[in-house]
């Protein structure tokens, strides 16, 4: 992982005004996926306070609208890229409650969390690894979880019988139909998932669930068989 999470870094500390513009204009349905994530919170916790780790936080601007109405006593934010995370400290200010950050890949940092907690949110990084990372990860963080706790998963996801190959291309397309990128922008935006993007079907992260004593396991969001908003109970 050391190898991969330093490139996946690197990518990041150079291309994060790339990547904004693109979660801008809607290409992978940020919208859509934290409308559901705001819903989910305060139905299940209402005024309760609650702990909240956000691995791949990037710099905290993403989540930061929905938490900030909430009942937050603990943000724990987790992200490879040092120069983005660098900039979660200012952006997350906001946030009344108490904050730590790790600069560390996500496979690592989950072994970090020193007490149990209530919510694990992990949007658009759980792709970059590979299928037997993927199931170890999730399995740490079943055992990290506080009862009740919650993983929440947003990420691409293939449909049934689809390649990689044929997944990527349909992301090389969105780029191009929703965010209107030019061939330059990209064909360098492209490079990062064309390399470190390994997405997986929603049915195969149901089986997952059923690897380990989750209590349940629930699509909340999907959009074009393409991208999920998924919840393992514990």
């Amino acid at each position: 992982m050391s190898n991969e999470s330093g490139s996946v870094s690197a990518f990041f500390d150079k291309q994060w005004d790339l990547y904004k513009r693109a979660v801008g204009n809607g290409v992978l349905c940020h919208a859509e996926m934290f409308a559901t994530l705001d819903r989910f919170l305060a139905e299940t916790f209402g005024n309760r306070p609650f702990s909240f780790v956000d691995f791949g936080c990037g710099d905290g601007s993403a989540v930061l609208p929905t938490l900030k109405t909430k009942s937050l006593h603990h943000y724990i934010g987790v992200d490879a890229a040092s120069e983005v995370i660098a900039g979660a400290e200012n952006t997350l200010k906001l946030l009344d409650c108490q904050k730590t950050l790790i600069g560390k890949d996500m496979a690592s940092a989950v072994h970090d969390l020193q007490s149990p907690v209530d919510v694990m949110f992990c949007s658009y990084s759980l792709h970059h690894l590979l299928l037997d990372q993927k199931i170890n990860f999730i399995g740490n963080c079943f055992e990290h979880l506080a009862s009740p706790g919650y993983f929440i998963l947003v990420d691409g996801v293939k449909s049934e019988l689809e390649t990689r190959e044929q997944w990527l291309k349909r992301l090389d397309s969105r780029f191009v139909d929703i965010a209107r990128f030019n061939d330059e922008d990209r064909a360098e935006i492209m490079k990062h998932p064309q390399e470190f993007d390994f997405p997986e079907t929603i049915s195969t992260f149901r089986s997952i669930s059923q690897t380990f004593p989750w209590r349940k396991f629930e699509v909340l969001f999907e959009k074009d068989d393409f991208l999920a908003f998924m919840v393992f109970t514990k």
